[in-house]
C-alpha cells in the first residue's frame, strides 16, 4: 500500500491539473465572447437570416446551404448556427463560439484515449492538455466560423480514423457518417478518403474498401458540381518559387513557436523545427507503411498481437497523411503572398496539435524513454502554455471590445469600422434584415452616445491624452489584385491603464468607436509581479468606411468605474 499512495497521489495532481487548465482556458473564452458577428461570421448569419425567411422556397434555402464559402461546403457551421438560433429564439454568438470551442476538449479526448490504448497513467495526458489550452490562435478560440471550421475538421478527422482504428468492423456505418460531417464542414476533408482507403487496405477489410471507393467518387461527383476556386487561391504563383514553398511547408509544422515574435530569425526557427517534426513522424510512419506493405499478404505476420500494436500505428499514420496533405493544400493555395502566410493566426492551432502527434507518435514508437519523452513535453508543455497566455491576454482583451465596439458602430451608424466599405455595402440588407426578424439581436452595452454626446466638447490639452498620430495601411491580399486601404495608427505613452481604453472619432454626423491595445509590461518585470498592463497603447483603425468629413479624436477611459470620454485637440481629415 505505501508503494500505491505516491501514484494514487501523483494521479489525483494530473487530474487536478488537467480540470484547472481546461476550466481557465473556457472561463476566458466564455467571458471575453461577445454576442455579434466578426468579418465572416456574417456568412453563417446570412444562412440562417436566408432559412428563416418566408417568401424562400426550400429548394433555395437548401441551395444556400449547400453554396460555397470560398472553396469550402460548410453545410455542418451552417447548420449549428441554424440549431442554435432555434434553440434560443436568435443568434447568440457568445454561446456559439465557446461552444465551437469544445472542439479542442474533443481533440484532447481522442489523444487521452489514445495514451490510454498504450496503457500509460493519466500523467503522460498532462502535457497535452498544457499544449492545447492556450490561445496562441486567438483566431481559433475568439472568431466562430473559423473554429468551426478549422478546429472542426480537425476532430471530425481524428474521430474518423480513431472508429476505422478501433471500432468494430460492424460500427464501420459510423466512420460513413463522420466522413460525411468531415467533408461538409471543412473542404479538406475530402481527402480523408484515400487516407481512410489506405488503412482498410492495411487492415485486409476488402469489401469496406470497396464500399469507401464508391463513396468517395459519389461524394466527389457531388462535391465539385458548380465548384470555384477561392478568391485567395494562387497554385501558379505558389509554384513559381520552389524555396518559398518549400520554407512555408516547414513554417506549417512548426509556427507554434512565433508566438515568441514576428522576426525573420523566429520565423526561420519555427521552419526549423516544423522540418524536425516533419521528417521524424516521416521516418516511423514511412517504415510502418513499408512493413504493413510488405505483410499485407503474408499470413505469417498476422498474428493477434502483431494486429493489436499495428491498428495504433494505423491511427498514427492516418492522422499524419492527412495533415500532410492538409499542409501541403495550405502551401500550394497560399505560399504565393509570402512567408507570412504559413505563420498565419488563423493555421497556427494545427501546429500545436501536430506537435501532440509528435509526442504520441514518441511516446508509440519509443516506449523505453517514456519518462523522458513526457518529462521534456511537460516542460515543454508548460512554458508554451504561460508563453501563450502572457503574449496573446491582451489580443483576447482586444477582441472581445472590437466585437463590443462593433456593436456601436453597426447600431448607431449601419457600419464595422474594422471591416471594408465593399464589405461593408454586402452586407448592409441582409444584416438589416436579421435584426428586424429577430435572428441577430443587439446585445448590452456600456458604450452608450450619452458618454461623449455633452453640449460641451472642450478638448483636454493634459499631456497624457496626447496622441502620436501617423499614416498607417492595410494590405487586402488576392489572388487577382491585391491593394492597399488607408489607415491611421495612434499610440499614447503617458495614459495609465484603468480598464479597457477606446478611441472616438466625432464628426457633425458620425461618432466611431474603436478599442486601443494596451501597452503590457516586459516578461521580466511581469514575472516580477508588476501589473500586466502598463501606461499606453496603441491602435490602427482602417479608414474605408469613414464618410468623407472631419473627426476630432476622444479617449473614453475608465475612471471610478464610470466611463469618461475626453476629447483631444487633435483630429483627422477623411477625404
Amino acid at each position: 500500500m505505501m508503494l500505491k499512495k505516491p501514484t494514487v497521489f501523483v494521479n489525483s495532481i494530473a487530474y487536478l491539473s488537467i480540470i484547472l487548465i481546461v476550466g481557465i482556458y473556457y472561463s476566458v473564452c466564455y467571458s471575453n465572447s461577445y454576442n455579434f458577428f466578426f468579418q465572416d461570421d456574417y456568412h453563417l448569419l446570412s444562412f440562417v437570416n436566408t432559412a428563416y425567411n418566408p417568401l424562400l422556397t426550400f429548394t433555395e434555402k437548401l441551395q444556400a446551404l449547400w453554396s460555397l464559402h470560398n472553396e469550402h461546403r460548410i453545410v455542418f457551421p451552417r447548420l449549428f448556427v441554424l440549431i442554435d438560433c432555434y434553440l434560443q429564439g436568435h443568434i447568440d454568438w457568445k454561446v456559439l463560439n465557446t461552444v465551437a470551442t469544445l472542439y479542442y476538449l474533443g481533440i484532447f479526448i481522442i489523444f487521452s484515449l489514445f495514451i490510454k490504448r498504450l496503457k500509460l497513467s493519466i500523467i503522460y495526458v498532462v502535457p497535452i492538455a498544457f499544449i492545447i489550452f492556450q490561445p496562441a490562435s486567438t483566431d481559433n478560440y475568439l472568431w466562430t466560423i473559423s473554429t468551426l471550421q478549422q478546429v472542426g475538421n480537425i476532430f471530425w478527422a481524428m474521430l474518423l480514423f480513431y472508429s476505422v482504428c478501433f471500432f468494430s468492423p460492424k460500427y464501420f456505418w459510423i466512420s460513413i457518417i463522420l466522413v460525411l460531417v468531415l467533408t461538409f464542414t471543412h473542404g479538406n476533408g475530402l481527402f480523408s478518403f484515400p487516407v481512410v482507403a489506405l488503412i482498410l487496405l492495411f487492415q485486409k477489410r476488402f469489401k469496406q474498401l470497396i464500399i469507401w471507393i464508391c463513396l468517395m467518387i459519389f461524394v466527389a461527383m457531388i462535391y465539385f458540381w458548380g465548384y470555384q476556386n477561392g478568391q485567395n487561391s494562387n497554385l501558379a504563383g505558389s509554384l513559381s518559387d520552389p524555396t518559398r514553398l518549400a520554407l512555408c511547408f516547414g513554417g506549417f509544422w512548426g509556427s507554434f513557436v512565433s508566438i515568441i515574435s514576428h522576426r525573420l530569425e523566429t520565423y526561420y526557427q519555427a521552419i526549423t523545427l516544423g522540418f524536425i517534426v516533419f521528417v521524424t513522424l516521416l521516418f516511423f510512419n514511412l517504415r510502418l507503411t513499408y512493413h504493413e506493405t510488405l505483410t499485407l499478404f503474408n499470413k505469417k505476420h498476422s498474428t493477434i498481437q502483431a494486429k493489436e500494436s499495428s491498428v495504433n500505428g494505423h491511427f498514427l499514420l492516418a492522422y499524419f497523411i492527412f495533415f500532410t496533405i492538409t499542409a501541403l493544400l495550405v502551401t500550394l493555395s497560399r505560399s504565393w503572398s509570402g512567408l507570412e502566410s504559413s505563420f498565419a493566426n488563423r493555421y497556427l492551432h494545427n501546429s500545436f496539435i501536430l506537435f501532440v502527434l509528435f509526442y504520441c507518435t514518441l511516446l508509440y514508437y519509443l516506449p523505453t524513454f517514456k519518462r523522458s519523452i513526457v518529462g521534456s513535453f511537460l516542460i515543454l508543455g508548460i512554458v508554451f502554455n504561460a508563453f501563450s497566455w502572457y503574449q496573446n491576454f491582451d489580443r483576447i482583451i482586444y477582441i472581445k471590445y472590437l466585437n463590443q465596439a462593433e456593436a456601436f458602430n453597426y447600431q448607431h451608424d449601419k457600419i464595422t469600422v474594422e471591416n471594408a466599405a465593399s464589405f461593408n455595402r454586402n452586407i448592409r440588407d441582409v444584416l438589416a434584415q436579421s435584426f428586424q426578424n429577430g435572428v441577430s439581436v443587439f446585445p448590452d452595452n456600456f458604450l452608450q452616445p450619452s458618454i461623449f454626446n455633452a453640449a460641451n466638447q472642450i478638448p483636454d490639452f493634459s499631456s497624457q491624452y496626447n496622441l502620436v498620430i501617423s499614416k498607417d495601411s492595410l494590405l487586402m491580399l488576392d489572388a487577382k489584385e491585391s491593394h492597399y486601404l488607408p489607415r491611421v495608427m495612434l499610440k499614447n505613452t503617458t495614459l495609465p491603464y484603468d480598464g479597457q481604453a477606446f478611441v472616438v472619432f466625432k464628426s457633425s454626423k458620425n461618432t466611431y468607436i474603436y478599442p486601443v491595445l494596451h501597452q503590457k509590461s516586459g516578461r521580466r518585470r511581469f514575472m516580477q509581479l508588476e501589473p500586466y498592463f502598463t501606461k499606453g497603447f496603441s491602435t490602427s483603425v482602417l479608414l474605408d468606411s469613414f464618410e468623407k468629413n472631419t473627426y476630432q479624436i476622444g479617449i473614453i477611459q475608465k475612471i471610478n468605474n464610470q466611463l469618461v470620454c475626453h476629447f483631444t485637440p487633435q483630429s483627422i481629415n477623411v477625404r
